[in-house]
């Protein structure tokens, strides 16, 4: 019995080192899932914090883009802008010289006239007059339109020329 009572014992103390190889087996298990459950959380954070900035920088990258375009939309709008401008002040240009032209060949028009005018003033009209001289002299008047008779030619009345006659009809 004694031999029986000694294995009961050793039974026991192997139950009291199970149950402590257990509960230290159960520690460090509680330690490392602590343990891995920190280095997991620290890992998380440390992505989380770089997706954010990753986020960030595409956002900026994003509103930069936006910003460009923006400015782009702009210039676009004031170059169609400055085309109808150009396009508008052509026409006006167009349409000025077309009155410049047209008010240059008046003004031509009215200084050939004019011209024409004076040259037809300024041109003797002796030679045709000489001519009607002579013809009336021939016919037997003198230049003054006095013959020393009232009648000419066939008793017809002439009377003296005081200006001389026009080529018009």
């Amino acid at each position: 019995m004694e031999q029986a009572l000694s294995i009961r014992n050793e039974a026991y103390g192997y139950n009291a080192y199970k149950e402590k190889a257990i509960a230290s087996v159960g520690k460090r298990a509680q330690e490392l899932l602590r343990a891995a459950t920190h280095a997991a959380e620290v890992k998380c954070v440390r992505l989380k914090k770089q997706a954010s900035l990753e986020a960030y920088q595409l956002l900026g990258q994003g509103e930069t883009m936006r910003g460009a375009a923006q400015e782009e939309l702009e210039a676009q709008k004031i170059y169609a802008q400055v085309t109808m401008l150009k396009a508008d002040a052509q026409d006006a240009l167009g349409k000025l010289q077309a009155r410049l032209e047209d008010s240059e060949d008046a003004l031509e028009d009215a200084f050939a006239e004019e011209e024409a005018a004076d040259d037809a003033k300024d041109e003797p009209n002796d030679g045709q007059v000489e001519e009607i001289k002579g013809i009336l002299e021939s016919v037997g008047q003198n230049s003054n339109g006095a013959n020393g008779s009232d009648s000419g030619i066939n008793g017809a009345v002439t009377t003296p020329l005081d200006t001389p006659l026009s080529s018009e009809p």
